[in-house]
C-alpha cells in the first residue's frame, strides 16, 4: 500500500497555511477529473494518483483534510513555490529513484533541472500511451480517414503525432493532447507545407478554449465538437 501523507503534515513542513495546501490540491483534484472520462482505455491517466477526505479536530474546530499518496503529493508540490517545498520534493521522487547520491552532489540549479526534467518525462510518457492506444483505434476513431503516418516531421523539423487523408487525398493533420489544452497554435505551425489540410485535435476532454478552424474530437468518445 502506498505510504499517505497528509494536508496538515504538509502545510507544517512546507511552513503555509492549510487552506493554502488544500486550494492547490483541490484544483489538482479537479483537473484530473475534468480528464478522467470514466473510461477503461485511460484508467493509466488516474490510477497512481489517490487521495481521501476526511474530517479533523485541529484546535478545537473540525476542518476538512486530505490523505494523498506520493503521486498526488508531487503533483501538489509542483504547484507549491519555495525552498521548503523544492527539498520536500526532492526528498520524495529521491526516496523513489534511489538518486540521492546524484541530487547531493548537484547544484541547486542542478537539482531542481533534475526534477522539472522528470515530471516533464512523466507528462510525455503518459500522451506518448495515449498516442499508442489511438494507434490501435484509428480506424473506430476516425473512420473517414486513412492513416498515413505517425511522428511525420514538419518542414521547421516538429513532428506530427499523426497524418492521414481524407476520400478525397486532403491532408490530415492530428495532434494528441492528454490535457483540455487546446492545440490550434501547434496544428497551424505544422499546416505550412501542405495545401489545405483538416487540423485535428485528439484528446480525453473537451479543450476549455475552442479555436476556429480546428475539428476538436474527444476519444474514447470520439465526438466532434467543431468542424
Amino acid at each position: 500500500m502506498d505510504e499517505m501523507y497528509t494536508t496538515r503534515d504538509i502545510s507544517r513542513r512546507l511552513n503555509t497555511k492549510h487552506k493554502e495546501v488544500i486550494r492547490r490540491l483541490e484544483l489538482i483534484i479537479r483537473r484530473l477529473k475534468e480528464l478522467d472520462t470514466g473510461d477503461n482505455e485511460l484508467a493509466f491517466l488516474f490510477s497512481d494518483f489517490t487521495y481521501e477526505k476526511y474530517i479533523e479536530e485541529y484546535r478545537g474546530n473540525l476542518f476538512d483534510a486530505y490523505r494523498i499518496n506520493k503521486a498526488m503529493l508531487l503533483l501538489v508540490l509542483g504547484r507549491m513555490a519555495g525552498e521548503e517545498a523544492f527539498k520536500l520534493r526532492i526528498s520524495v521522487i529521491c526516496g523513489s529513484l534511489e538518486l540521492e547520491g546524484l541530487v547531493d552532489k548537484a547544484t541547486l540549479g542542478d537539482r531542481l533541472f533534475l526534477v522539472t526534467s522528470m515530471l516533464r518525462e512523466d507528462s510525455r510518457h503518459l500522451e506518448k500511451e495515449y498516442q499508442k492506444r489511438v494507434l490501435k483505434n484509428c480506424e473506430s476513431i476516425f473512420p473517414k480517414y486513412s492513416f498515413v503516418g505517425r511522428e511525420v516531421e514538419t518542414l521547421d523539423g516538429d513532428r506530427i503525432d499523426f497524418l492521414g487523408c481524407d476520400a478525397s487525398g486532403r491532408d490530415v493533420i492530428i495532434e494528441t493532447k492528454i490535457t483540455p489544452v487546446s492545440a490550434h497554435k501547434q496544428l497551424r505551425s505544422y499546416a505550412y507545407g501542405y495545401s489545405n489540410p483538416i487540423l485535428v485535435n485528439l484528446t480525453p476532454k473537451k479543450p476549455r478554449n475552442i479555436a476556429e478552424g480546428i475539428r476538436y474530437v474527444v476519444w474514447p468518445t470520439s465526438k466532434t465538437l467543431t468542424d
